[in-house]
Protein backbone atom coordinates (compact mmCIF):
# COMPACT_ATOMS: atom_id res chain seq x y z
CA UNK A 1 0.00 0.00 0.00
CA UNK A 2 0.87 3.24 0.26
CA UNK A 3 2.69 6.24 2.42
CA UNK A 4 2.26 9.84 2.95
CA UNK A 5 4.67 12.75 3.62
CA UNK A 6 5.10 16.25 3.48
CA UNK A 7 7.54 18.00 1.16
CA UNK A 8 7.28 21.62 1.34
CA UNK A 9 4.07 22.86 1.71
CA UNK A 10 2.39 19.97 -0.23
CA UNK A 11 1.75 16.65 0.60
CA UNK A 12 3.08 13.94 -1.32
CA UNK A 13 2.47 9.67 -1.77
CA UNK A 14 4.91 7.05 -2.29
CA UNK A 15 3.94 3.61 -3.57
CA UNK A 16 5.69 0.89 -4.90
CA UNK A 17 5.08 -0.22 -8.91
CA UNK A 18 7.20 -2.45 -11.21
CA UNK A 19 9.60 -2.59 -8.69
CA UNK A 20 10.10 0.74 -8.27
CA UNK A 21 8.97 3.43 -5.61
CA UNK A 22 7.15 6.15 -7.24
CA UNK A 23 5.88 9.26 -5.53
CA UNK A 24 3.57 12.03 -7.23
CA UNK A 25 2.57 15.58 -5.55
CA UNK A 26 -1.04 14.56 -3.68
CA UNK A 27 -2.15 19.16 -4.96
CA UNK A 28 -3.09 19.81 -1.16
CA UNK A 29 -1.64 21.71 1.76
CA UNK A 30 -3.37 20.45 4.12
CA UNK A 31 -3.04 16.81 5.55
CA UNK A 32 -6.97 15.81 5.99
CA UNK A 33 -7.62 16.14 2.28
CA UNK A 34 -3.85 13.88 2.36
CA UNK A 35 -5.10 11.05 3.82
CA UNK A 36 -8.32 11.26 2.16
CA UNK A 37 -6.46 10.88 -1.18
CA UNK A 38 -4.71 8.62 0.02
CA UNK A 39 -7.55 6.18 0.86
CA UNK A 40 -8.81 6.73 -2.39
CA UNK A 41 -6.01 5.61 -3.93
CA UNK A 42 -5.63 2.76 -2.13
CA UNK A 43 -9.27 1.30 -2.13
CA UNK A 44 -9.14 2.06 -6.14
CA UNK A 45 -5.82 0.15 -6.31
CA UNK A 46 -7.32 -2.91 -4.37
CA UNK A 47 -10.34 -2.54 -6.47
CA UNK A 48 -9.15 -2.29 -9.95
CA UNK A 49 -5.67 -4.04 -9.34
CA UNK A 50 -4.12 -0.29 -10.84
CA UNK A 51 -2.76 2.94 -10.37
CA UNK A 52 -5.14 5.47 -11.13
CA UNK A 53 -3.29 7.79 -13.11
CA UNK A 54 -5.84 10.02 -15.14
CA UNK A 55 -4.01 9.56 -18.47
CA UNK A 56 -7.02 8.42 -20.04
CA UNK A 57 -7.84 11.04 -23.12
CA UNK A 58 -10.40 13.51 -22.79
CA UNK A 59 -12.60 12.60 -25.64
CA UNK A 60 -12.42 8.68 -24.70
CA UNK A 61 -13.19 9.33 -21.37
CA UNK A 62 -15.83 11.96 -22.13
CA UNK A 63 -17.73 9.71 -24.26
CA UNK A 64 -17.97 7.18 -22.16
CA UNK A 65 -19.69 9.16 -19.32
CA UNK A 66 -21.85 10.56 -21.58
CA UNK A 67 -22.92 6.82 -22.08
CA UNK A 68 -23.24 6.65 -18.62
CA UNK A 69 -25.29 9.42 -18.49
CA UNK A 70 -27.17 8.73 -21.06
CA UNK A 71 -28.88 5.89 -19.26
CA UNK A 72 -29.60 7.39 -15.65
CA UNK A 73 -30.40 11.03 -16.40
CA UNK A 74 -33.14 12.28 -18.05
CA UNK A 75 -33.29 13.75 -22.04
CA UNK A 76 -33.61 17.23 -20.77
CA UNK A 77 -30.73 17.19 -17.93
CA UNK A 78 -28.74 15.77 -20.38
CA UNK A 79 -28.83 18.55 -23.05
CA UNK A 80 -28.53 20.75 -20.69
CA UNK A 81 -25.49 19.09 -19.23
CA UNK A 82 -23.81 18.65 -22.41
CA UNK A 83 -23.86 21.88 -23.25
CA UNK A 84 -22.24 22.94 -19.68
CA UNK A 85 -19.69 20.09 -20.45
CA UNK A 86 -19.00 21.80 -24.17
CA UNK A 87 -18.32 25.11 -22.30
CA UNK A 88 -15.79 23.85 -20.17
CA UNK A 89 -13.90 21.98 -22.78
CA UNK A 90 -13.70 24.78 -25.20
CA UNK A 91 -12.38 27.01 -22.11
CA UNK A 92 -9.46 24.04 -20.78
CA UNK A 93 -9.26 22.35 -23.87
CA UNK A 94 -8.01 19.56 -21.94
CA UNK A 95 -5.83 16.44 -23.85
CA UNK A 96 -6.19 14.43 -20.55
CA UNK A 97 -8.51 13.99 -17.82
CA UNK A 98 -5.36 14.82 -15.90
CA UNK A 99 -5.17 17.89 -17.42
CA UNK A 100 -8.92 18.58 -14.88
CA UNK A 101 -6.94 20.03 -11.47
CA UNK A 102 -7.90 22.12 -9.21
CA UNK A 103 -6.40 25.33 -10.01
CA UNK A 104 -8.09 24.53 -13.76
CA UNK A 105 -11.51 24.44 -11.74
CA UNK A 106 -10.81 27.37 -9.93
CA UNK A 107 -9.60 29.26 -13.40
CA UNK A 108 -12.71 27.93 -15.55
CA UNK A 109 -15.27 29.42 -12.78
CA UNK A 110 -13.49 32.84 -12.58
CA UNK A 111 -13.85 32.93 -16.41
CA UNK A 112 -17.61 32.13 -15.99
CA UNK A 113 -17.81 35.48 -13.39
CA UNK A 114 -15.75 37.61 -15.43
CA UNK A 115 -17.98 36.80 -18.43
CA UNK A 116 -21.22 37.98 -15.93
CA UNK A 117 -22.38 34.49 -15.37
CA UNK A 118 -24.53 34.74 -11.78
CA UNK A 119 -22.85 32.51 -8.66
CA UNK A 120 -25.72 30.12 -9.60
CA UNK A 121 -24.71 29.83 -12.99
CA UNK A 122 -21.21 29.04 -11.98
CA UNK A 123 -21.98 26.82 -8.87
CA UNK A 124 -24.17 24.63 -11.40
CA UNK A 125 -21.69 24.09 -13.98
CA UNK A 126 -19.44 23.01 -11.24
CA UNK A 127 -21.78 20.93 -9.72
CA UNK A 128 -21.76 19.00 -13.32
CA UNK A 129 -17.93 18.94 -13.83
CA UNK A 130 -18.30 17.48 -9.92
CA UNK A 131 -20.66 14.92 -10.84
CA UNK A 132 -18.54 13.57 -13.87
CA UNK A 133 -15.18 13.31 -11.88
CA UNK A 134 -17.12 11.38 -9.35
CA UNK A 135 -17.67 8.95 -11.45
CA UNK A 136 -14.56 9.16 -13.37
CA UNK A 137 -13.07 8.03 -9.45
CA UNK A 138 -15.55 5.48 -9.07
CA UNK A 139 -14.35 4.27 -11.98
CA UNK A 140 -11.02 4.33 -11.18
CA UNK A 141 -9.17 6.69 -13.29
CA UNK A 142 -8.21 9.19 -10.97
CA UNK A 143 -7.60 8.63 -6.96
CA UNK A 144 -10.05 11.69 -6.09
CA UNK A 145 -12.65 14.27 -7.27
CA UNK A 146 -10.78 17.34 -7.98
CA UNK A 147 -13.78 19.65 -7.83
CA UNK A 148 -14.52 18.93 -3.72
CA UNK A 149 -11.63 21.31 -2.90
CA UNK A 150 -13.50 24.60 -5.32
CA UNK A 151 -15.13 26.47 -3.14
CA UNK A 152 -18.65 27.67 -4.42
CA UNK A 153 -19.93 31.49 -4.95
CA UNK A 154 -22.04 32.23 -2.06
CA UNK A 155 -25.80 32.71 -3.21
CA UNK A 156 -27.96 35.28 -0.83
CA UNK A 157 -31.25 33.86 -0.17
CA UNK A 158 -34.23 34.49 -1.97
CA UNK A 159 -38.22 34.75 -0.38
CA UNK A 160 -39.83 32.07 -2.47
CA UNK A 161 -42.67 33.85 -4.60
CA UNK A 162 -46.32 32.07 -5.01
CA UNK A 163 -49.35 33.07 -6.53
CA UNK A 164 -52.39 34.26 -4.96
CA UNK A 165 -55.44 31.96 -5.47
CA UNK A 166 -56.65 35.41 -6.96
CA UNK A 167 -53.53 35.70 -9.30
CA UNK A 168 -54.29 31.78 -10.07
CA UNK A 169 -57.84 32.95 -11.57
CA UNK A 170 -56.30 35.35 -13.68
CA UNK A 171 -53.61 33.01 -15.07
CA UNK A 172 -55.92 30.24 -15.88
CA UNK A 173 -58.58 32.75 -17.35
CA UNK A 174 -55.45 33.91 -19.44
CA UNK A 175 -54.57 30.76 -20.99
CA UNK A 176 -58.10 29.99 -21.98
CA UNK A 177 -58.13 30.91 -25.78
CA UNK A 178 -55.45 28.19 -25.64
CA UNK A 179 -56.71 24.85 -24.39
CA UNK A 180 -53.33 22.79 -24.65
CA UNK A 181 -51.14 25.98 -22.60
CA UNK A 182 -54.82 26.16 -20.05
CA UNK A 183 -53.93 22.27 -19.45
CA UNK A 184 -49.94 22.35 -18.88
CA UNK A 185 -50.50 24.96 -16.26
CA UNK A 186 -53.31 23.69 -14.88
CA UNK A 187 -51.59 20.09 -14.27
CA UNK A 188 -48.52 22.68 -12.98
CA UNK A 189 -50.75 24.59 -10.38
CA UNK A 190 -53.20 22.48 -9.61
CA UNK A 191 -51.31 18.93 -9.47
CA UNK A 192 -47.57 20.40 -9.07
CA UNK A 193 -45.96 18.45 -11.74
CA UNK A 194 -42.99 19.42 -13.03
CA UNK A 195 -42.66 20.55 -16.79
CA UNK A 196 -40.97 17.56 -17.88
CA UNK A 197 -43.27 15.25 -16.22
CA UNK A 198 -46.04 17.29 -17.78
CA UNK A 199 -44.84 16.99 -21.28
CA UNK A 200 -44.42 13.37 -20.79
CA UNK A 201 -48.15 12.16 -19.89
CA UNK A 202 -50.30 10.63 -22.22
CA UNK A 203 -54.03 10.12 -21.98
CA UNK A 204 -53.87 6.54 -19.59
CA UNK A 205 -51.91 7.97 -16.93
CA UNK A 206 -55.39 10.34 -16.16
CA UNK A 207 -58.12 8.39 -14.35
CA UNK A 208 -61.18 10.64 -14.36
CA UNK A 209 -63.22 8.24 -12.27
CA UNK A 210 -61.01 7.42 -9.41
CA UNK A 211 -59.60 11.15 -9.35
CA UNK A 212 -56.26 9.88 -9.83
CA UNK A 213 -53.44 11.43 -12.27
CA UNK A 214 -50.45 8.75 -12.28
CA UNK A 215 -47.33 10.23 -12.89
CA UNK A 216 -44.86 7.62 -14.49
CA UNK A 217 -40.94 7.68 -15.02
CA UNK A 218 -40.79 6.37 -18.90
CA UNK A 219 -38.05 4.82 -20.98
CA UNK A 220 -36.00 8.75 -22.09
CA UNK A 221 -38.63 10.40 -20.06
CA UNK A 222 -37.86 9.41 -15.95
CA UNK A 223 -39.25 11.25 -13.42
CA UNK A 224 -36.26 13.35 -10.99
CA UNK A 225 -36.98 10.65 -8.39
CA UNK A 226 -37.11 7.53 -11.00
CA UNK A 227 -39.95 6.56 -9.28
CA UNK A 228 -43.84 6.28 -10.06
CA UNK A 229 -46.53 8.01 -8.29
CA UNK A 230 -50.14 8.87 -8.14
CA UNK A 231 -51.18 12.80 -7.70
CA UNK A 232 -55.10 13.31 -6.95
CA UNK A 233 -56.86 14.93 -9.81
CA UNK A 234 -58.84 18.23 -8.30
CA UNK A 235 -62.11 18.84 -9.83
CA UNK A 236 -60.79 22.09 -11.48
CA UNK A 237 -58.29 20.72 -12.87
CA UNK A 238 -60.64 17.62 -14.15
CA UNK A 239 -62.67 20.66 -15.54
CA UNK A 240 -59.76 21.84 -17.79
CA UNK A 241 -58.78 18.30 -19.11
CA UNK A 242 -62.15 17.89 -20.63
CA UNK A 243 -62.50 16.66 -23.08
CA UNK A 244 -60.59 13.24 -22.40
CA UNK A 245 -58.73 11.65 -25.30
CA UNK A 246 -58.47 8.37 -25.55
CA UNK A 247 -54.87 7.36 -26.12
CA UNK A 248 -51.55 9.12 -26.87
CA UNK A 249 -49.82 12.12 -25.55
CA UNK A 250 -51.41 14.34 -23.83
CA UNK A 251 -49.47 17.35 -25.43
CA UNK A 252 -48.17 15.34 -28.41
CA UNK A 253 -44.69 13.31 -28.83
CA UNK A 254 -42.22 15.09 -25.61
CA UNK A 255 -40.03 17.40 -27.24
CA UNK A 256 -37.86 20.48 -25.53
CA UNK A 257 -39.63 23.11 -23.35
CA UNK A 258 -38.92 26.15 -25.99
CA UNK A 259 -42.12 26.19 -27.14
CA UNK A 260 -43.69 26.58 -23.69
CA UNK A 261 -42.04 29.62 -22.70
CA UNK A 262 -42.83 31.36 -25.57
CA UNK A 263 -46.51 29.88 -24.63
CA UNK A 264 -46.01 31.22 -21.08
CA UNK A 265 -45.06 35.17 -22.09
CA UNK A 266 -48.34 34.93 -23.75
CA UNK A 267 -50.22 33.72 -21.07
CA UNK A 268 -47.74 36.86 -19.03
CA UNK A 269 -48.68 39.63 -20.41
CA UNK A 270 -52.72 38.54 -20.26
CA UNK A 271 -52.48 38.19 -16.84
CA UNK A 272 -50.47 40.72 -15.59
CA UNK A 273 -49.88 38.85 -12.50
CA UNK A 274 -45.71 39.09 -12.57
CA UNK A 275 -43.17 37.03 -14.34
CA UNK A 276 -44.02 33.47 -14.39
CA UNK A 277 -42.10 30.16 -14.79
CA UNK A 278 -42.67 26.26 -14.02
CA UNK A 279 -41.01 26.57 -10.72
CA UNK A 280 -43.37 29.31 -9.70
CA UNK A 281 -46.27 27.05 -10.44
CA UNK A 282 -45.06 24.52 -8.36
CA UNK A 283 -44.19 26.74 -5.56
CA UNK A 284 -48.02 27.96 -5.88
CA UNK A 285 -49.13 24.10 -5.89
CA UNK A 286 -46.74 23.91 -2.39
CA UNK A 287 -48.20 26.76 -0.76
CA UNK A 288 -52.09 26.08 -1.56
CA UNK A 289 -50.99 22.29 0.08
CA UNK A 290 -48.97 24.06 3.24
CA UNK A 291 -52.00 26.04 3.82
CA UNK A 292 -54.14 22.51 3.92
CA UNK A 293 -51.56 21.76 6.18
CA UNK A 294 -50.03 18.91 3.78
CA UNK A 295 -46.63 18.02 2.74
CA UNK A 296 -45.55 18.16 -1.01
CA UNK A 297 -42.96 15.77 -0.61
CA UNK A 298 -45.13 12.84 0.90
Amino acid sequence: MSSIRKRGRQWWIRYWAGGRLIEKSLKTTTRKIAVHRQQEFDRQLTHFGRMPDGHIPWPEFLASYQEHAAAVKAATTLIRDASRLKLFGEFLHPQRLSDITPSALEAYRQDLLARGRSPTTCNNALNVLSGMLRWAVDQGHIVANPARSVKRAKIAERAVRFLTRAQVTKVIKAASRHAYMRRKIGFAVLAGLRLSEIVSLEWQDVDLKRRILHVRSKPGRPTKSKRDRTVPLVDELANILKPVGAAGWIFGEPRGDGQSRKQLIKVEKLAKVGHLNWHLFRHTFASILAQRGVSLYK
